[in-house]
């Protein structure tokens, strides 16, 4: 708030006084109201705006201490500044105890109120300020604090490749390698200025089926692998996707290796996913190369079928016989242990069930319509996703994958393929969930490799920086550090590294321009299921605000500080124990020490009258026991020199460095009651 708009209003009875002091106050650009009632002043208090109010005490109708009291129920920020031609310790220690912001005794120094008129402002723009950061701060570190330990307990849950699609290509990378222990390849296929269709991404699962190293599969289209006789379909069914045709997800084709061999493979296409700032698509490919032999093996005979299929089991497929009995329809007459494990039954329990008492509700009628078609010879798609309802009744999704019909004891049966992806969906959920808690995230997100370069960052983290995200991606952290800051981090870094915890700091960041901004930066490690490190995690939010409004903070207390030091009464500071934190020059003068530490080392016993001491255990005690103790009192003490003083004494709370203490004020009265004696002897003589 500066001069300019600011209103000060002047309550004074006395003409002369009340235009001088106006027109000191115009000639430094506030605006001033001159009253000369208290009345008045009431009134326009109500009614308009002020930020300053100087008051005469004693007025002719309205005292000044209501003024101040009204004054402070309108607006508690207000300062109040009280002027007397009457100087007097305790009105003045009562105004302040009661909100006063200082207290004058007429005449009045021009500089000396027109600096504490700035310095009141000064410290209630201050006020309104550090109020509303504390709000901002608080609400941040809740949401940082809450969206952090999501984060943390959405990775813990996540299988390596479904933390990798969340994060970043190159986290998916890492992942999605393991697809080769469970026989299913992924590829990234995006359109690049020379080849249609080509590989951004294989996992080695899809450079072991196709015989091409992963660097070769780079310069190859995806439609040059698919074998000649399924191009035409696949083209196609491109074509409806990009026209939103419904287009199953999933077929079945055969490619041709770098060898020159057909292999028959299940895709299953997984959707767009941005990739360096264009659309790519996620397809998933298992070789089903060991699925055909089995549907052969089944042709040729049960014995040799049953072998076959129980190998499903180990990589995560189930594969069941499914034949009409006379007491139930589509029977369960072979299953191996894998759909055993999934719906919860025993093989020998699954004998007994019908298929389709095993669909979800709310899919039986689609499988029912999809069974109804085959058997009218429609060419249906192979592959679908449903659930089911297992034997403690949990849902569970599956993918189905309908096989050839063979012939059973000389009947008709239906071979089915059925795969759990439980864990599929939830990595589809929580990737979801990942990229919109952190691309809207009000502060800064980023996801580094243990080497250093980035693999993500948001939006609130690159522009911070003065970059955008693309910038970022596969630069070394260490370009938004200074040297300073980077050398504590790499500190961090490796405790991080050896205990696997959080640091939360205030480090300092450069931005793309050199200019430089203090953060507070929270990091972690994000390991996988057995405990190893994969990437570096990190929040940061910018607190330049923050720290303007500290070194504010810090001025004003030093100038308070100040005050103390220069104050004519003795102030003390001390802890709820009574340990001293302060003590000014004018309690030293009262006691007739030289020093703090001089007078400590005197025992209290010895600085009190009998009288008082025992005075003063007994404030003491009922501190101890919570009990009230009068705030305003009388002691006696003894000099050094011996002599005894009479001192009034006044006991609050003070915010001292942020916490809560006790102000102690001593005022000497000595001569006050002395004179005070005199006057009672004169006064019985004179009665007498």
């Amino acid at each position: 708030m500066t001069s300019t708009d600011a209103t000060i209003i002047v309550v004074e009875d006395e003409a002369g006084t009340r235009a001088t002091l106006s027109g000191i106050l115009e000639d430094d650009g506030y605006k001033v109201i001159g009253l000369e009632r208290g009345a008045d002043a009431l009134e326009m208090m109500r009614k308009s705006r002020f930020d300053v109010v100087i008051a005469d005490i004693r007025l002719p109708d309205v005292g000044g201490m209501e003024i101040l009291e009204v004054a402070k129920e309108i607006n508690p920020d207000v300062a109040v500044i009280m002027m007397t031609g009457y100087a007097s310790v305790e009105t003045a220690v009562d105004a302040v105890n009661q909100g006063a912001y200082a207290y004058f005794v007429k005449p009045v120094s021009p500089d000396e109120i027109k600096n504490t008129i700035a310095n009141a402002l000064k410290q209630q723009r201050l006020s309104l300020e550090n109020k509303k950061l504390i709000e901002d701060l608080q609400r941040s570190s809740k949401l940082l604090s809450e969206t952090n330990e999501k984060l943390q307990a959405d990775i813990a849950e996540r299988k390596r490749w479904e933390e990798a699609l969340r994060e970043s290509e190159a986290r998916y990378r890492a992942l999605v390698e393991a697809g080769e222990h469970i026989g299913e390849a992924i590829v990234w296929l995006q359109d690049t200025d020379k080849v249609k269709a080509a590989h951004v991404f294989a996992s080695q699962e899809w450079a072991r089926i196709t015989g091409y190293t992963i660097e070769e599969l780079r310069e190859i289209s995806y439609l040059d692998l698919v074998h000649p006789r399924y191009r035409d379909e696949v083209a196609d069914r491109v074509r409806r996707r990009h026209r939103g045709e419904n287009v199953p997800g999933r077929f079945q084709i055969s490619i041709v290796t770098k060898d020159g061999r057909e292999v028959p493979v299940e895709v299953a296409a997984g959707g767009s996913i941005p990739y360096q700032g264009r659309p790519a698509s996620v397809g998933y490919v298992r070789d089903i190369t060991e699925r055909k032999r089995a549907e052969e093996a089944l042709r040729e005979s049960e014995a040799r079928y049953r072998a076959l299929v129980e190998a499903g089991e180990h990589i995560g497929e189930a594969i069941i016989l499914l034949q009409d009995t006379d007491k139930v329809g589509a029977a369960h007459i072979f299953a191996n242990q894998e759909w055993a494990r999934i719906t919860g039954y025993t093989t020998e329990e699954l004998k007994g069930i019908s298929y389709f008492d095993l669909i979800h509700p709310r899919y039986r009628d689609a499988v029912a319509d999809r069974v109804r078609q085959r058997l009218q010879g429609q060419n249906i798609p192979g592959h679908y996703e449903i659930s089911i309802i297992a034997k403690d009744d949990t849902e569970v999704p599956v993918e189905v994958a309908t096989g050839d019909s063979i012939t059973y004891q000389g009947r008709p049966a239906s071979v089915g393929y059925v795969r759990d992806i439980t864990e599929r969906k939830r990595a589809e959920e929580e990737i979801k969930k990942f990229k919109t808690i952190s691309d809207r995230a009000g502060y800064g997100t980023a996801i580094a490799s243990l080497e250093g370069p980035f693999i993500y960052v948001n939006e609130s983290y690159a522009g911070m920086h003065g970059y955008t995200p693309d910038e970022l991606i596969g630069k070394h952290y260490s370009l938004l550090y200074t040297e300073e800051a980077l050398k504590h981090l790499e500190r961090f870094r490796n405790k991080l590294m050896q205990k696997g915890t959080y640091f939360a700091e205030e480090l300092w960041r450069k931005r793309k321009d050199g200019s430089v901004f203090p953060s507070l930066t929270t990091a972690g490690v994000i390991k996988d299921d057995n405990g190893k490190p994969l990437y570096i995690s990190a929040t940061a939010i910018d607190i330049t605000e923050r720290k303007r409004m500290e070194e504010a903070l810090k001025a004003a207390e030093q100038n308070f500080r100040n005050s103390l030091d220069s104050s004519p009464l003795g102030i003390r500071i001390v802890t709820a124990k009574g340990e001293l934190l302060y003590a000014n020059q004018a309690i030293l003068d009262i006691y007739g020490y030289s020093s703090i530490e001089e007078m400590e080392s005197i025992p209290v016993i010895q600085r009190y009258t009998p009288e008082s001491y025992s005075e003063h255990q007994e404030r003491k005690e009922k501190r101890k026991l919570g009990k009230r103790v009068p705030a305003h009192y009388e002691v006696n003490i003894i000099r050094k020199d011996g002599e005894v003083r009479h001192l009034e004494v006044f006991h609050r709370e003070v915010l001292w460095d942020g916490k809560k203490q006790f102000q102690v004020l001593y005022d000497d009265i000595t001569e006050r009651k002395r004179a005070e004696e005199e006057i009672r002897k004169f006064k019985t003589i004179a009665d007498n």
